[in-house]
């Protein structure tokens, strides 16, 4: 999807209480209803009017709808009330929440946290209108020097930030720091990390160059997702709900690790226009109906449904009459109200009722020993059948059948045909395909008459006819 974005590079995507999908790009936001695409660009502070409208990180919503986002400008909030943006100054100091800023979460539903990108964490009160900061506290960076950080808030109110080498933890409940992976991170040769997932149990998913592992803070346990080395740097990560880790790579597309140790690698490929529609994947996003949705640099975004599919197994059983009398399904006719006939293999004809989720079963003999191979209607809307029996009118409502007296006897008699198809045309017809070759039927006066044969093809095999 790369019509009517704003721009085609997505950084951060969203989606908010009421479903809406956003998507913050380098030239505005844009909110997706699932029909159309509505932008929102930033008019404020002509300062920075050239990082006004680029939107990236993450942003949040508050209990009445508002969403501050992070931007290039500072906080941006898209007020729910009147349908617009505008940028957040805490306790409008424009000077010091101008330039790049993180959001991180919200607390309590009256505190929003956020950091900028080198030097402090930040806390709001919308009530008090306070505003607090605390410093980033980083033992590994040289005196004088600028670190460019990421940040990220769990679950349990602890904010994770990057260090020069290895990670810090700052406890929003106790004030606290502390500090990890430090000499993980040297060993390793480990200079920068892309992104941090928290997970609901404190443990952290840490997107490296060429190294993805898990990281348990309480066990001070490290491991490795993907396999030791990884040929790709990857900087965006998301967990489904089977527990597969996503990563969004800069140069090779996206890549899954399955919970039970499977690799998956997803590239773009000109040929394919059913490929990821670029290798650069910018952001990853994963909605309430389990949608995965992939940010590709310039090309817009991609969806993927990473719903399993859900296959319901009807097996026979015959003391079961809500389930077939045969696992052996040799065809199915549905009728113009939705029910599904099967016809089955030395089990008769079954109606399965989509509705009621029910299946009635009907055979002329017992035990059951009809094999039922097609149907077609006729032009008065009769259920025609071929079957062990040969041909016959099916009556769905009280299953009797009636035999259609033919020159095709039964299938089973040796030198006899097997019916293989059927199709009834518009012209009165019917047209059955057997192994002895192409038969035709036409109906007079309502009663199906004289078939004959018509053995003017190279095979007397007949198993379609449309």
């Amino acid at each position: 999807m790369s019509d009517g974005l704003s721009q085609s590079s997505v950084y951060t995507i969203f989606q908010d209480s009421r479903g809406f999908m956003w998507f913050g790009t380098g030239d505005g936001l844009n909110r997706y209803d699932g029909y159309k695409i509505k932008t929102y660009r930033n008019d404020f502070n002509p300062k920075v009017s050239s990082r006004n409208n680029f939107y990236g990180y993450k942003c949040v919503e508050d209990k009445n709808g508002n969403i501050f986002f992070s931007s290039r400008a500072g906080i941006v909030k898209y007020n729910f009330e009147i349908d617009k943006i505008n940028t957040f100054y805490p306790q409008n100091d424009t000077l010091k929440f101008s330039g790049e800023i993180i959001v991180l979460d919200m607390l309590n539903e009256n505190e929003l946290w956020f950091c900028n990108a080198n030097d402090s964490i930040f806390s709001y009160n919308f009530s008090s209108k306070k505003i607090k900061s605390v410093a980033f506290n980083d033992p590994t960076l040289r005196a004088n020097s600028v670190f460019y950080r990421n940040a990220e808030m769990g679950s349990n109110g602890k904010i994770w930030y990057t260090l020069v080498y290895g990670i810090g933890c700052y406890d929003t409940k106790t004030t606290q720091f502390n500090f990890y992976l430090s000499e993980y991170y040297k060993k390793n040769n480990i200079n920068w990390t892309g992104e941090f997932l928290t997970l609901t149990n404190g443990d952290l998913i840490l997107a490296c160059y060429k190294k993805t592992f898990l990281f348990s803070p309480s066990k001070n346990t490290i491991n490795p997702i993907g396999g030791d080395s990884l040929n790709s740097l990857y900087f965006k990560s998301t967990l489904d709900k089977k527990g597969n880790v996503w990563l969004a790579s800069v140069n090779n597309g996206l890549a899954c690790f399955t919970k039970d140790g499977r690799k998956l690698f997803y590239k773009n490929n000109p040929t394919d226009p059913n490929s990821i529609s670029g290798n650069l994947v910018s952001s990853l996003f994963i909605d309430k109906s389990n949608n995965l949705w992939i940010g590709v640099d310039g090309q817009g975004v991609d969806k993927i449904n990473i719903n399993p599919p859900k296959f319901k197994l009807y097996r026979s059983g015959f003391e079961n009459l809500g389930t077939f009398r045969s696992d052996f399904i040799k065809c199915f006719y549905e009728t113009d109200d939705g029910k599904m006939f099967v016809g089955t293999h030395d089990g008769g004809v079954s109606v399965f009722d989509r509705k009621n989720n029910s299946i009635k079963n009907f055979n002329p003999e017992k035990p059951y020993k009809n094999t039922v191979s097609c149907f077609t209607k006729d032009s008065h809307g009769k259920i025609i059948m071929a079957s062990s029996l040969g041909l016959s009118y099916f009556n769905p409502t009280n299953g009797t059948i009636q035999i259609i007296p033919t020159q095709i006897a039964p299938t089973g008699v040796h030198g006899q045909a097997n019916i293989l198809s059927l199709c009834y045309t518009t012209n009165h017809h019917l047209l059955v395909g057997t192994s002895m070759g192409l038969f035709v039927g036409k109906e007079v006066d309502g009663i199906l008459s004289s078939i004959i044969k018509n053995n003017r093809f190279g095979s007397n095999y007949t198993y379609h006819i449309l």
